[in-house]
C-alpha cells in the first residue's frame, strides 16, 4: 500500500516541465514517440493540476489504443486508475484498475491499488453519510424550532 500512496503523491514539477519540453520540441518536429507522451503524460497524471491529470489520461488511453504490447497496455491502464483515483472519480479508477486484473489476476500493483480505491470509497461514503446525517440533523432542528415557536405564539 506504501507504494500506491508513494505513487499517487509522486509529482514533480521540474520532471512535468522536462517532459513537457521533450514532448512539444518532438511535437513541433512532428509526431512525438511513444515514449515522450508516455513520459509527458505520466507526469501530467502526477501533477496537482486537476487540468494536468485529465490531460494525462487522455493521453494514456491514447497510447492504450494505439499500442499491441500487452505490458505496456497494462502500464497505460494502472496510470488511468491513478489519474481516476487523484481526481477522486473512484468508479472509473476501479473500472481500470478492474480491467487489468481480469488479464493479470496477480498483478500486485493493480491489486494494492485497488485495495486503496476501495478503501477511499469506503472513506468517502462514510464521510459522505456522516455529511448528509448532519444535515438532516440541522433540518430536523430547524423544524423542531420552527413548530416550538408557532406553538408559543398561539
Amino acid at each position: 500500500m506504501e507504494r500506491v500512496t508513494r505513487v499517487l503523491h509522486d509529482g514533480d514539477p521540474v520532471k512535468l516541465q522536462k517532459f513537457r519540453d521533450v514532448y512539444e520540441s518532438q511535437l513541433m518536429r512532428g509526431l512525438p514517440s511513444a515514449k515522450a507522451e508516455y513520459d509527458y503524460a505520466h507526469s501530467l497524471v502526477k501533477s496537482p493540476n486537476k487540468l494536468d491529470i485529465q490531460r494525462g489520461i487522455y493521453f494514456l488511453e491514447d497510447l492504450f489504443q494505439k499500442t499491441s504490447d500487452d505490458l505496456m497496455k497494462s502500464e497505460y491502464l494502472y496510470y488511468v486508475s491513478i489519474g481516476y483515483t487523484r481526481l477522486k472519480d473512484y468508479e472509473k479508477a476501479l473500472k481500470y484498475c478492474t480491467a487489468i486484473l481480469r488479464v493479470e489476476p496477480r498483478n500486485i500493483y493493480a491489486l494494492e491499488l485497488r485495495d486503496h480505491i476501495e478503501q477511499m470509497m469506503h472513506k468517502d461514503g462514510l464521510i459522505g453519510m456522516a455529511l448528509v446525517g448532519g444535515a438532516l440533523v440541522l433540518v430536523l432542528s430547524g423544524i423542531v424550532g420552527l413548530v416550538m415557536i408557532f406553538r408559543r405564539r398561539k
